[in-house]
């Protein structure tokens, strides 16, 4: 499945999402070149060196591609959709954000003096074009990043000072006034954009306290690069807020590599490779490239089965469909941050390599969750047979439970002609088959990458936003409701796109389970009516009816993102139409602001005819109708807050 190995289109389900446009020599099965990486001396194996080794140390991409799922430019301005660009020769950090170490690595609690307190850069010295940061703020958000600007005068903070400057003129305003002072007089200057200034003529230190400020607290701080971070890419990993896994001390998480085994192999059932999402224990039933081990009982004669020849379901929420859900089979011995994959086997020189992979990942509210580990392959470690490999923590079953891997395309096509060799007259020696097989690649597998035919499915020329939701708008209103933000404040209570709630039947005896961000329970017509429009959509309706288990892959695959959103905004038009013609008892006057808010909840919670301000809860107690009304009203000014609508 290798992104950079093959000149393809990924698709989701159908649906492109990424176009890779590899160097001409870059087919077949090239074996990867191998950096040198600092490595120490653990349990007898080498354990990657974290203190000196940086995001900055990987080799460039080997080809150049795009993720974008709704072909808008990476950075003008950031959404909370996936986008990435790359060119052959990019480093990693150039294509790989903040965001997506979130929950790994943590970058976002550093701040720049924290990175310059490591690198010993001039922090002082830093124009404002290099921290990527400040192009995405406006001053508003500015200075909910750094509060204590709103204390200076303008006068001190040259920037601000030349963005009311360069839109009021000199006498427009009092430079004597504190920032603070200035937005409470007039709030719309806030949403003044820092990005219309020439910010290669300012230094972070015209932005005072800016070097302590946490990257995580600026305005589309995910969206902002590694290289975007001026020497973050010259930080080691042990040095990160939340550093790479150390070294497990188990008697298990190191190893032997025993014997070193081509794609010839078949029904290996006891492995220690997979993906997070289906365990690390994934049987491979044919092109079961892998390494042996020797070691400790838990491991002795299992396999850790080659990425470049097996896939297995990896991703979590929307983005899991990216890639069509596949990366390659391996393990994480070193975290969350990016996957190792045992990519290169030779048997004839009892070799075996190592490649890494990242993922993208999109927090916050929505949360899409991460892609697969699609990102790779980079090139990591080498080892020979005899030798010890670190493998991290280890389940001690036997593993073979679960449904087989898939073999790539390489796999196929090499246990194929090792199959033609066994049968010929004149048998060659496996090692001469392996040697032939290398050979071969560039010309049998020319247009074909490592693993990557697998992904390839029948395009409808559409694109991934046919089954996300659009990029929330807050032009889109109703009543003077946004939408997208009430959406937001629904799901922060209910869930995400992939929930699914328990069975349950109402007083009218209709059964079923609440689906999605806002849901929405199986039993209604428009439900049943977006559900029964997909390929086996009815065979899904009747498993919801029985009440049998459903996963929020399944969910997602019936009742898409896109459909709950086009559902709720369809719905929320008429309940706003309904609530603002309803009398607040509060004040003897139509439901207004705050009110109508929570009222349009309210009946998204127990129905258009629930007493107006209830006590009554649903059968799970949590929330009262009221209770619900002001949660709602409250994530709604949340909301409208971290999509900038004014």
């Amino acid at each position: 499945m290798s992104l950079f190995l093959s000149g393809l289109t990924l698709f989701i389900q159908g649906k492109t999402v990424a176009q890779t446009t590899p160097p001409a020599s870059l087919v077949g099965s090239q074996q990867l070149s191998q950096p040198t990486l600092p490595t120490v001396q653990y349990a007898d194996s080498l354990f990657p060196d974290w203190e000196k080794i940086t995001l900055g140390s990987f080799p460039g991409l080997e080809s150049s591609g795009q993720f974008d799922p709704q072909q808008q430019p990476l950075h003008t301005p950031p959404t909370f959709e996936p986008v990435k660009t790359w060119n052959q020769g990019d480093k990693p950090v150039q294509v790989l954000s903040l965001g997506d170490f979130t929950d790994s690595f943590k970058l976002q609690e550093f701040t720049m003096e924290d990175v310059a307190g490591i690198t010993g850069i001039d922090v002082d010295s830093i124009t404002l074009d290099k921290f990527e940061p400040v192009g995405f703020q406006d001053v508003k958000s500015l200075t909910e990043a750094i509060p204590s600007l709103l204390e200076f005068p303008i006068a001190q903070v040259p920037p601000i000072r030349d963005l009311l400057l360069q839109n009021l003129g000199p006498g427009g305003f009092d430079p004597n006034k504190t920032v603070g002072q200035t937005l409470a007089q007039a709030p719309q200057l806030g949403q003044l954009r820092m990005a219309d200034l020439p910010l290669d003529k300012y230094k972070l230190q015209d932005l005072p306290n800016a070097k302590i400020a946490q990257f995580g607290a600026f305005k589309d701080w995910s969206f902002v690069s590694i290289e975007g971070i001026p020497t973050l890419d010259a930080v080691p990993f042990a040095k990160f807020p939340q550093p790479p896994t150390g070294p497990d001390t188990s008697p298990s998480s190191s190893g032997i590599v025993d014997i070193a085994f081509g794609a010839a192999e078949s029904d290996r059932t006891r492995t220690i490779s997979g993906s997070n999402v289906e365990g690390y224990n994934v049987p491979c039933k044919e092109g079961c490239a892998h390494i042996e081990l020797a070691g400790s009982d838990s491991i002795l004669g299992k396999g850790w089965v080659s990425g470049k020849y097996q896939e297995v379901r990896g991703g979590e929420g929307v983005l899991a469909q990216v890639n069509n859900g596949k990366e390659p089979t391996g393990r994480n011995p070193f975290g969350e941050g990016f996957k190792v994959v045992i990519w290169d086997i030779s048997e004839p020189q009892g070799t075996a390599s190592e490649a890494m992979f990242f993922r993208f990942c999109r927090r916050g509210t929505p949360d899409l969750g991460c892609t697969p580990y699609f990102l790779g392959p980079i090139p990591f470690m080498t080892f020979k047979e005899t030798g010890n490999i670190y493998l991290g923590k280890v389940d001690s079953s036997s593993g073979g439970s679960g449904a087989y891997s898939t073999p790539t395309q390489i796999a196929i096509s090499e246990r194929q002609q090792a199959q033609q060799q066994l049968k010929s007259p004149n048998p060659k020696s496996s090692s001469a088959i392996r040697s032939e097989n290398s050979k071969s690649q560039n010309s049998s597998q020319s247009a074909t990458a490592p693993g990557t035919n697998s992904f390839i499915r029948p395009s409808n020329n559409s694109t991934l936003s046919s089954i996300l939701p659009p990029t929330p708008d807050c032009n889109k209103q109703t009543g003077g409701v946004v939408l997208d933000a009430m959406s937001q404040a629904l799901s922060q209570i209910e869930g995400n796109y992939d929930s699914v709630g328990p069975y349950v039947c109402d007083s009218s005896k209709n059964c079923g389970r609440a689906l999605g961000s806002h849901q929405y329970m199986s039993y209604r017509t428009d439900v049943r009516q977006s559900i029964e429009s997909k390929p086996g959509g009815v065979d899904f309706l009747k498993l919801l009816d029985k009440g049998q288990p459903i996963t929020g892959e399944q969910a997602m695959q019936y009742f898409s993102p896109l459909d709950q959103q086009q559902l709720f905004d369809q719905d929320a038009q008429s309940l706003i139409d309904k609530a603002s013609r309803e009398i607040d008892p509060t004040t003897g006057q139509p439901f207004t602001g705050d009110r109508l808010l929570e009222r349009v909840a309210q009946m998204h919670f127990g129905g258009q005819g629930v007493p107006i301000d209830s006590n009554a809860t649903d059968v799970f107690g949590k929330y009262s109708v009221k209770s619900y009304g002001e949660t709602a009203a409250g994530n709604y000014k949340n909301a409208m807050n971290s999509m900038g609508c004014r």
